[in-house]
């Protein structure tokens, strides 16, 4: 499990890297985490297409259940998550079940001072 303070999207994939012992390159707006360890295989991509906006694509497998929280701190994204392979779960606080995101399915969040949502 990994807490992400709300911070710019490219942060937040720096530490799931570190987390997750993944390289992690960064270019000019945009950032990879690739896996391919004991913890998985695949790929994470993010693009900041300005501030405020960012699109993430998973490509990636875990070999067990890794969960990580966003909570809003002063800078707070609307984020456009798509899923290329299998499937995850997104879920806020508020929520009582996780809602599973499958493969060729999107979903756009935005995580609020009231209501932190993991994924």
């Amino acid at each position: 499990m990994l807490h992400i303070d709300e911070e710019r999207p490219l942060e937040h994939l720096r530490k799931m890297a570190v987390c997750l012992d993944a390289d992690f390159q960064e270019g000019l707006g945009a950032a990879t985490l690739r896996l391919d360890n004991k913890n998985g295989k695949g790929y994470i991509t993010t693009y900041e297409i300005f501030p405020g906006l960012a699109v993430r694509t998973y490509n990636v497998y875990f070999e067990s259940s890794f969960t990580f929280y966003i909570s809003k701190r002063e800078y707070s994204p609307l984020y456009m998550l798509f899923c290329l392979e299998g499937a995850y779960y997104h879920k806020f606080d508020k929520d009582e079940h996780e809602r599973e995101i499958s493969r060729g399915r999107s979903v756009i969040v935005m995580a609020s001072e009231h209501d932190n949502h993991s994924v």
